[in-house]
C-alpha cells in the first residue's frame, strides 16, 4: 500500500524570492492578497502574508491613545529560519549561544559561540524559565554569573558557562557546565572559539526534604582535561587526559 507524503508547509512569499543574488519581499502577480489593498492603499514592505498572520484591518483607523504604537522594523531583525532534520521549519531566530563538542576529529572538536546579540541585546547574561504546577525550571548562559553550590566546594562571583536549575516541593538541583580553557570573555561576535584541548567543569547538587525540619543533599564538582582526538567515551571522563600540548612536551611541573 503506497503512502502519499504529508504536504509541505506553505511559507508563500516569506522567504521572498530570488532575483539576481538580491531577496525581494515585494508582491508578485496573481499572489497579491486583495484584502490586503482594498480599500486602503498601502506600500508592502514585508510579504503580504503578514496581514494573515497578524490579522490587520485596513477599514481601522489608527488611535494610539490606548493601544502603543509599534514602529516598523527590517524583516532581517527576526533572525535566521531553522529547520528540523526533516525539512519542517520550526523558528525563526538567532544563535545567541552554542557550544558543541565532537569526539573524535581530526582538530577544532570543542566550539564556543557567542553571538553579537548575545553582548548587546542580553548584555552578556541570557536568562530563560518556565513553570507548571509545583515544577519550575531555568537555564542561564553569562560571562559573569554568581554561583554557588557549598561554600567549600564551588563558590564563585564571575562563572562564565551555563547554569541549569530545577525545584520542586521536595527537590531542588542544579547543574553547572563550562569550558574552562580559551572561554569566550566579554562577550562575542559570532566567531567561534576552537580548542583541541579542552578543559571542561561539571558540577551539579541536590538537596531533598525529608521533612519539615530534615534535608539531604549531595554535591559533586570536577574539571579534566581531555582531547579531541580521543575517543568519546574513551577512558575516564572524571580523571581526564593529558593535552596535546603536555604529551609533546616533557612534564616539569604539576
Amino acid at each position: 500500500m503506497a503512502i502519499s507524503p504529508a504536504p509541505g508547509q506553505d511559507y508563500g512569499d516569506r522567504l521572498g524570492l530570488q532575483r539576481g543574488g538580491a531577496v525581494s519581499y515585494e508582491p508578485q502577480g496573481p499572489g497579491v492578497l486583495f484584502g490586503a489593498l482594498d480599500p486602503a492603499v498601502k506600500k508592502w514592505y514585508v510579504p503580504q502574508e503578514l496581514y494573515v498572520d497578524y490579522g490587520w484591518r485596513q477599514w481601522e483607523y489608527s488611535n494610539y491613545a490606548r493601544t502603543p504604537y509599534e514602529r516598523y522594523v527590517n524583516t532581517t531583525r527576526e533572525g535566521d529560519y531553522f529547520y528540523d532534520q526533516f525539512g519542517r521549519f520550526l523558528s525563526k531566530g538567532w544563535v545567541v549561544y552554542d557550544w558543541r563538542q565532537v569526539q573524535p576529529a581530526s582538530s577544532e572538536g570543542s566550539r564556543v559561540i557567542k553571538s553579537s546579540q548575545y553582548s548587546a541585546w542580553f548584555s552578556k547574561l541570557v536568562l530563560s524559565s518556565d513553570s507548571k504546577g509545583q515544577h519550575h525550571f531555568s537555564v542561564m548562559v553569562g560571562d559573569e554569573i554568581r554561583t554557588q553550590l557549598t561554600p567549600m566546594t564551588f563558590r564563585k562571583t564571575a562563572f562564565n558557562g551555563v547554569q541549569f536549575d530545577y525545584t520542586n516541593d521536595h527537590l531542588a538541583a542544579t547543574v553547572l557546565m563550562s569550558r574552562i580553557n580559551l572561554p569566550v570573555l566579554g562577550g562575542g561576535d559570532g566567531r567561534p572559539a576552537f580548542a583541541d584541548s579542552y578543559t571542561n567543569l561539571i558540577g551539579f547538587r541536590t538537596v531533598y526534604n525529608l521533612g519539615d525540619a530534615v534535608k539531604i543533599g549531595g554535591t559533586f564538582v570536577n574539571s579534566h582535561h581531555g582531547r579531541i582526538a580521543n575517543e568519546r567515551f574513551e577512558g575516564n571522563p572524571f580523571n581526564g587526559n593529558l593535552t596535546t600540548g603536555q604529551l609533546s612536551e616533557r612534564i616539569n611541573q604539576i
